[in-house]
Order: structure tokens, then sequence, then C-alpha cells
């Protein structure tokens, strides 16, 4: 019968039996060589414990044999044991949320979500993560860099880590994001290192953008005598001397 007790229990469960007739603190105690005690793995049902095919002799949700309950690792919650016991996760809790519960049940500290099973985290470039690409890569073991499963090798590579000129650019457009009020953008100040902040929509020297972005100096508009923004957009009020307005164009002409 498969043991539902609590993983937290197993605390409870080790000092119950402190000073029970000498034998120590462990359900079953080995007697070491210097006349100390140590727990006898082969009977306390924790992590690595032998259980051969028996789950019964692992406490918690700690099992010993496969998904269909055939013989696995041999041992409580070795590689290769089911990890997934329906009592303790639930469908109201979030898959990260099951997962680190379904952790708990392997020595490896992983249960494999997608087969439910304990098994080891991949921390190698190159490596299959096929069987688990949520949650399958780590860390790997020699650059120590985060690892993440590619979705179209299915193998785990490097997380990207944005470069020094991506990360200044994001960081721009943080600012220019933030900088000014709404109505307002923040433009580059030709020549210098530093942004104003410009309402577009009606200056008439950026008008419609920022200089630097596309915006139209209203002023510079061949023949305009006056001329103003309009809602983002250069409106030309009057032509200078031998320029006429030409409405098609909507500009001065010659």
């Amino acid at each position: 019968m498969r043991s539902t007790l609590a993983i937290a229990s197993l605390l409870s469960l080790s000092t119950w039996f402190v000073a029970q007739g000498g034998y120590g603190r462990f359900q079953c105690t080995l007697v070491n060589g210097d006349g100390t005690f140590s727990a006898d793995p082969n009977h306390t049902g924790t992590y690595n414990a032998q259980c051969g095919a028996n789950d019964s002799l692992c406490l918690g949700y700690l099992y010993c044999t496969d998904p269909f309950g055939d013989p696995a690792s041999g041992v409580c919650g070795g590689i290769g044991n089911y990890c997934q016991d329906y009592t303790e996760g639930s469908d109201t809790n979030s898959d990260a949320t099951n997962e680190a519960l379904w952790n708990q049940n392997c020595a490896s500290g992983y249960c494999s979500f997608n087969q439910g099973v304990c098994a080891n985290h991949v921390t190698t470039i190159d490596a299959s993560c096929a069987s688990d690409p949520e949650v399958a890569c780590t860390v790997d073991q020699i650059t120590g860099r985060a690892l993440t499963c590619d979705p179209t090798t299915n193998t785990c590579q490097l997380l990207a880590v944005p470069s020094a000129r991506a990360r200044a650019r994001r960081n721009e457009a943080f600012f220019k994001r933030n900088a000014c009020p709404a109505s307002h953008t923040a433009c580059r100040i030709e020549g210098q290192r530093g942004f104003e902040c410009i309402d577009t929509s009606s200056s008439i020297e950026q008008c419609g953008a920022c200089a630097t972005e596309g915006g139209v100096e209203c002023t510079g508009l061949p023949g305009v005598e006056a001329v103003g923004c309009v809602a983002g957009v250069c409106e030309i009020w009057s032509c200078q001397d031998g320029y006429t307005w030409d409405s098609a164009t909507a500009s001065c002409k010659a």
C-alpha cells in the first residue's frame, strides 16, 4: 500500500523515536564502531533508502516503483521512480507550484513534469530536453550560465543575454517613454548627449516626429512665409513673393 504520509512529517516521526529503548532517534539504528549511532539506510524509508519494489517502505510521498507500479531504481525517491502523487498536487495550483511540490519527492530534487518520474536536470549544452522542455534545462555545468530548451532542436542551449548595445537601446527606449509628459516626446539634441521634451504635434521645427526620426522643419519648406504645425502636420498659411499656393500638392510653387 502506497504511503501517504507527508514529507513534512518526517521530522516529527524521527523525534518520536528519540530514546525509545536506547535505540536513538532513528526507526532502525546502526551502532557504529566508535559507539555512536546512525540511521540504517535500508530501513529509514527516506531518500535513497533500499526498498526493492515495495512502496510501503518509503515515507511520505516517496515511491519505490515507476508510474505503473513496476520496479524502478530500488531506492526511495530514486531515478525513474514515480513522483507525481495525485493527492499532493492540485489542479487549482499553477504548474510551477505543483512542480515544486513534486520535486521534493525525488532525491535528485527534480521530478520530470511530463513523465512523472524522478530524473536528473540537464546541465549540458546540446543535451536533449525533449522529455520535459519546460523545466529540464537548468545551468550549464561548465560555464555556470542558465540553460533553456531550444524548441526547434529540443536541446539545452545557453540562455541569450542581451548585448551591451541592445541593453543601451532598450534603456534609451525606456527613458524616452518615461522622461517626458504624455503629450511630449523625448527628442535627441543634435550634437549633444541628451534629450529635450518636444510636442511634435505643434512644433514647427520638429513637426510630426523628432528631427532624428523623420520630423519636418516646417519653416524650411520651399517658398513658405507663414507656417504652423497642426496635429503633427505642417500647415502653410501664406507663401513668399514669387510663390503661389498649389492646392494639388499643398505646397508653395514658384
